[in-house]
């Protein structure tokens, strides 16, 4: 279900981005795959959205309770692209989020948390004929 969930979160920023509900409009979106040369391994960031210098990383996870170590390591892969100046941190989650993330969340604007009913309920507004 994993690259299937991604799917469904790119096309979430996707609908966002066409209604200018992001903090930046995109020209770019897909997944990202580098090499981590402290780490010397291969790492993976599920979605990145990016105009300029700005980017918008996601992380997507299939499962129901998504915790801050997601968070922590969604913005430990994203600081080896240094050539964004502004940063924005977007978790999608099957589920929920612990409560320590949410309050962590809550403190940090360049922070959203999106759950599936998030998307679902957004789906059910935006696409014609799926209001019921």
């Amino acid at each position: 279900m994993g690259f299937i969930f991604e799917d469904i979160c790119i096309q979430y920023l996707k609908l966002q981005n066409k209604n200018k509900a992001l903090p930046f409009v995109f020209d770019k979106i897909g997944r990202w795959w580098g090499n981590n040369p402290l780490e010397k391994k291969q790492e993976k960031i599920d979605i990145i959205a990016l105009n300029g210098n700005e980017a918008i990383f996601g992380e997507c996870k299939w499962k129901d309770i998504v915790n801050t170590d997601v968070l922590n390591n969604l913005k430990r892969k994203a600081a080896m692209l240094r050539q964004f100046d502004r940063k924005y941190f977007w978790l999608f989650a099957k589920g929920n989020f612990s409560g320590e993330l949410c309050t962590e969340a809550a403190k940090d604007s360049n922070v959203r948390l999106i759950t599936l009913d998030d998307i679902y309920k957004l789906s059910k507004k935006t696409i014609p004929g799926n209001e019921n």
